[in-house]
């Protein structure tokens, strides 16, 4: 499982420190991979392939929704943190 190794770059805004970062990819479990890869600046496509979901443009709208939900998850765990 990738580190999230740039979710605390001060360009994020995120309330992580650098130490906190195993813990923060251990909950967000298989949103990490996705936020890894679109932090590396893969495209929607190329996540899809990686992640076994096609080449297509189906798998593209599946990457992109998963997208979608991992920064959702991400936002739901810096909400929960700041309570």
């Amino acid at each position: 499982m990738p580190a999230l190794r740039r979710a605390a770059s001060p360009a994020l805004n995120t309330p992580f420190s650098p130490a906190s970062m195993p813990r923060v990819a251990a909950a967000l479990g298989d949103h990490c991979d996705v936020l890894e890869r679109s932090l590396d600046g893969d495209t929607a496509r190329e996540i899809a392939v990686a992640n076994g979901w096609g080449n297509g443009k189906a798998g593209e709208r599946r990457a992109v929704t998963a997208q979608d939900n991992a920064l959702a998850a991400l936002a739901a765990m810096e909400k929960k943190l700041a309570a």
